[in-house]
């Protein structure tokens, strides 16, 4: 036990050296020093602190000033950032281990899922394991995903964007809680011919169409994979080829990243009167216009479609308008709206209008809910004062009802307020 206690005073003392010499090197330097925002993240993680640092030292004594600005945005948007493993439970506490390719067909899944739900009481998926990304993020990822980026950015296409857009949507590592992985190395080889195939005066609105009907063509979208909680990871899905909208959507977007166009997913929390939620992938054209890159085979955005109640776009930088920004952390919320930073998007697609709540509150939250999979699934939050609440950029047409969350019930256990009326 001695020598193991000494093993790790050994190694910690050397960490924090390593991290003091690089913090004391850069407060040596005449370049301006490092933003207060991202010493907060580097000081709230542990023995990881020598990756973030390391990285910075790469870049801090570099010509190059805004690969320092790079990687000081990823930094300071990396807090609250995270990777999470979610398990298939029931009632007892029994754990259900389903792998979607067991499954010869669709039809025989869905049949196997039908069942499970309907003998398998309280059957719900809970995390299991959360993972923040300043804790556990590798300098050589991090220095992948900056040369990588800067790398694209030589495309032609690519000179349309400024260095915020750069920034924003085309830099990250992530879209949304899936497990780190260096997937723009990998998706930079898979997709090197589309430099090769189009002209030098291509435009980023052809090649993102290109890499669309290319992806609809060779990925499908499979029902087996329709309760699946977790992204496939990169390789995987090219060996598969078959996956949910999520997975899709995710290509997609990473894609068009690794090829030096902004890009994002759009989604829909939850579809209404129907199952499921919907996912596509988003890009940034010249024009300054985000552009929806759909599947073969959805027409969810139809215009006059009644079934999509909100539509929200995942982001990386942190932004203090949504529920996961203002929210205390030990709260309960559904899915969707209390886990990560969103933008609403709904009125880029849809009519919308404002709904107000008027009665009483039995919590700070309320949310608005649709009918969906046979349950009232939370779509929108609002903050009740004085008895009323406001929900703002809201689907018209649609079958709402005011519903909130006990603190004794989980996430997915919405409660139907027994009072208040739509207006």
């Amino acid at each position: 036990m001695t020598n193991q206690s000494g093993k790790f005073s050994f190694w910690l003392g050397l960490f924090l050296l390593l991290s003091g010499s690089m913090f004391h090197a850069c407060l040596k330097s005449k370049k301006p020093g490092i933003p207060l925002d991202v010493v907060d993240v580097i000081q709230n993680t542990g023995i990881n602190r020598v990756e973030l640092t390391k990285t910075i030292a790469r870049y801090f004594e570099s010509d190059d000033s805004l690969k320092l600005d790079a990687i000081y945005f990823l930094i300071q948007n990396m807090g609250t950032h995270y990777s999470v493993e979610y398990q298939l439970v029931d009632s007892l506490e029994n754990i259900f281990e389903i792998n979607p390719l067991s499954f010869s067909t669709e039809e025989r899944f869905l049949n196997f899922w039908d069942s499970l739900e309907i003998h398998t009481p309280g059957l719900l998926y809970r995390s299991k394991k959360y993972t923040l990304d300043r804790d556990t993020i590798s300098s050589d990822l991090l220095f992948s995903t900056i040369e990588n980026s800067f790398a694209a950015r030589k495309f032609s296409w690519a000179k349309d964007y400024d260095f915020n857009s750069f920034l924003a949507y085309t830099l990250p590592y992530r879209i949304g809680n899936e497990d780190l992985e260096d997937w723009r190395s990998f998706l930079m080889h898979e997709f090197s011919w589309v430099a090769d195939s189009v002209g030098v005066e291509a435009t980023a609105n052809e090649v993102a169409q290109i890499v669309n009907k290319h992806i609809n063509n060779h990925f499908r979208f499979d029902l087996r994979f329709i309760k699946n909680p977790h992204e496939q990871k990169m390789e995987d899905f090219f060996v598969s080829k078959r996956g949910n909208h999520r997975d899709i959507s995710y290509l997609k977007a990473k894609t068009l990243r690794s090829l030096g166009i902004p890009a994002t997913v759009d989604y829909v929390p939850y579809l209404a009167d129907t199952s499921h939620s919907f996912y596509f992938a988003v890009y940034l054209s010249p024009e300054g216009k985000f552009k929806p890159l759909l599947s073969n085979e959805t027409a969810y955005l139809n215009a006059n479609s009644a079934i999509i109640p909100k539509v929200y776009r995942r982001i990386y930088k942190e932004i203090d308008s949504s529920l996961f920004a203002i929210k205390d952390l030990m709260k309960t919320t559904p899915p969707y709206l209390g886990h990560y930073n969103y933008l609403d998007v709904t009125s880029d697609y849809i009519p919308v209008q404002t709904i107000v709540y008027h009665g009483f509150c039995p919590d700070t939250l309320i949310y608005l809910s649709v009918f969906n999979d046979k349950k009232w699934r939370a779509i929108d939050w609002a903050i009740c004062k004085n008895n009323s609440a406001t929900f703002k950029n809201i689907s018209k047409d649609i079958n709402y009802k005011f519903t909130f969350l006990d603190d004794e019930t989980s996430a997915n256990e919405i409660i139907l307020m027994k009072e208040g009326s739509v207006k």
